[in-house]
């Protein structure tokens, strides 16, 4: 990673850190959430990191819930400062 601007990652499944800040972004979108069904992840669509004083992961997530399971593309923004707390600092329909 490179410090200043965003970096383009590729998902990997296996990247437990990543999964760890995606996970986290689902629950807080469910946290701030009106809807009567939770949010669940359906795919990771792209993911860029930035070094701060920690790591900004900007990502486009698609989710979807509900009986019609009806799905869309959030945007999210998650710094995770290096001590490991993570905070969602932005989030919009992609």
């Amino acid at each position: 990673m490179m410090a200043g601007g965003y970096t383009k990652q590729n998902h990997n499944e296996n990247d437990q850190d990543t999964n760890e800040v995606i996970e986290f972004a689902v629950q807080e979108l469910n946290k701030r959430s009106n809807a009567m069904y939770p949010l669940q992840l359906v795919k990771v669509k792209s993911v860029e990191t930035q070094v701060v004083a920690g790591i900004n992961y900007r990502m486009i997530l698609e989710v979807g819930g509900g009986p019609e399971n009806n799905s869309h593309d959030v945007e999210v923004v998650v710094y995770k400062h290096f001590s490991g707390t993570k905070e969602l600092t932005s989030h919009k329909n992609a």
